[in-house]
C-alpha cells in the first residue's frame, strides 16, 4: 500500500523539478484521490503547483490558499502551529514580496527557534530570507545577529554540499 502512495509522490516531485507543473498537479490529484484531500501538504503543493502554472502571476489565489492553510488572514503572524516549516516559509515568501518585512522576519524567527526544520535546503532558505528581510527593515544589529547565530551552520552546510 506504501508504494501506491509513494509513486504519485515521486512521479509530482520529479514532473516539478523538470517544470512540467501540469504533469506535478496531475499526480497531486492521483495522490489527493488516494489519501483524501484533507491532507494539509498535499493541498500546499497543489497551491504551489497551481501557482506555477499561472507563470506565478496569480498571487492572490496563492496568497488565499496559504491563508486558508495556515488558519490566517494575509498579513497575520499569530500561528502557534510551526508543524508545517514549507508552508511558513512559502507564508514568509509571500509577506516579504508584499513587503510585511516585520510579519516575515517573525514567522521566520519562530521556525528557527522552534527546531521543526530538519531540512537544510530550507533552513538556508530561511536564513537568507531573514538575512534579507532585516535588511530591508534596516535592522542592521539584528542582520549581525542573525548572520553570527545562523551563519556558521550555513557556511558549513554549503561546504558539505560543494564537496559531495
Amino acid at each position: 500500500m506504501a508504494n501506491t502512495k509513494d509513486e504519485p509522490v515521486i512521479l509530482a516531485h520529479e514532473c516539478y523539478v523538470k517544470k512540467d507543473y501540469t504533469g506535478a498537479l496531475q499526480h497531486l490529484n492521483e495522490l489527493e484521490n488516494l489519501i483524501g484531500s484533507s491532507n494539509k501538504r498535499v493541498q500546499h503543493n497543489k497551491a504551489v503547483v497551481e501557482f506555477m502554472i499561472s507563470d506565478m502571476k496569480n498571487v492572490d489565489k496563492l496568497k488565499k490558499n496559504v491563508a486558508q492553510l495556515t488558519g490566517l488572514a494575509f498579513a497575520e503572524i499569530d500561528t502557534k502551529d510551526l508543524s508545517s516549516p514549507f508552508l511558513l516559509y512559502n507564508y514568509a515568501v509571500l509577506l516579504y514580496h508584499s513587503r510585511y518585512y516585520y510579519q516575515c522576519t517573525v514567522i521566520l524567527e519562530r521556525l528557527l527557534a522552534s527546531k521543526n526544520v530538519k531540512d537544510n535546503k530550507l533552513f538556508q532558505q530561511i536564513v537568507l530570507l531573514l538575512l534579507e528581510a532585516t535588511l530591508c527593515r534596516r535592522t542592521y544589529e539584528k542582520t549581525l545577529e542573525v548572520a553570527k547565530v545562523h551563519g556558521e551552520p550555513l557556511k558549513s552546510n554549503n561546504e558539505h554540499n560543494s564537496n559531495t
